[in-house]
């Protein structure tokens, strides 16, 4: 099927020059493979050999926790501490598009989504073996704290922010619709962008005042940290550990 996709590059990326080809059963020759048969409705797998599979567990959601507000009646003041997230399915096929004026894709989703909240902490939780994006904020947020958690085993990024834009204009954000003032500290993040390669261990776009500190970052596909955009300013990088990034890209 062809008609799925083509949204997964960044900006001017539109001649389809990359192919993504999956469930073929000539091709299940390496561990962690699977093909899948509609008709019959079996499952092959190649295991990775560490022990025979007992049980298959197929992920079909994509969000595992959302808050949601608006602007003028924000969900405030919600701790999330020291929970185990894992197993969202797949959403790099999800249509994506620009956050901004850089060359980033993207689709507006999470495992952990955030839009029109103030004060929200996320402490001491593990993301791990997530085929989607860790942290989502999205438009409205005030004052996010994401503060010693551990992300590895991801299919994308571990954090995004994402302000929404004033109609189509690039980078005017005068109804304060975007996260504001995030603090990002004493995070342990490693291979993640096993799936889609434009990952980061921090993106933003449409987005201002963020303060990303001590944090531990490496084995990644690309940036460690990526401003798409000079929107807002007043970020603030200290202290952070980031290395063996862009191991998979040579454009950084």
């Amino acid at each position: 099927h062809f008609d799925a996709g083509g949204t997964q590059g960044g900006e001017g990326a539109d001649l389809a020059a990359e192919w993504f080809i999956e469930n073929v059963f000539e091709e299940l020759d390496s561990p962690n493979e699977y093909y899948y048969d509609e008709r019959s409705g079996s499952l092959f797998v190649y295991f990775n050999g560490t022990a025979p599979l007992a049980e298959v567990v197929v992920p079909t959601l994509k969000t595992l926790i959302e808050l949601r507000g608006k602007q003028e009646a924000p969900v405030s003041d919600v701790s999330l501490s020291g929970i185990e997230l894992r197993d969202t399915r797949p959403t790099y096929m999800d249509p994506r598009t620009n956050p901004s004026g850089g060359d980033w894709a993207l689709e507006r989703s999470g495992t952990i989504v955030l839009q029109g909240t103030v004060n929200v902490s996320i402490r001491e939780c593990t993301l791990t073996n997530l085929d989607s994006n860790g942290i989502l904020l999205s438009g409205f947020n005030r004052g996010a704290s994401i503060t010693e958690n551990s992300f590895f085993s991801l299919g994308q990024s571990a954090i995004a922010s994402w302000g929404l834009l004033d109609g189509d204009v690039t980078n005017v954000g005068l109804r304060g619709d975007y996260p504001r003032g995030t603090a990002i500290a004493r995070n342990w993040c490693h291979d993640i962008g096993l799936l889609q390669k434009q990952s980061s261990f921090y993106f933003q776009a449409i987005t201002a005042d963020a303060n990303i500190s001590s944090n531990v970052v490496f084995n990644v596909p690309r940036a460690a940290i990526n401003f798409n955009d000079g929107f807002g300013g007043g970020a603030l990088l200290t202290k952070n550990l980031l290395f063996n990034t862009c191991r998979e890209s040579g454009d950084h």
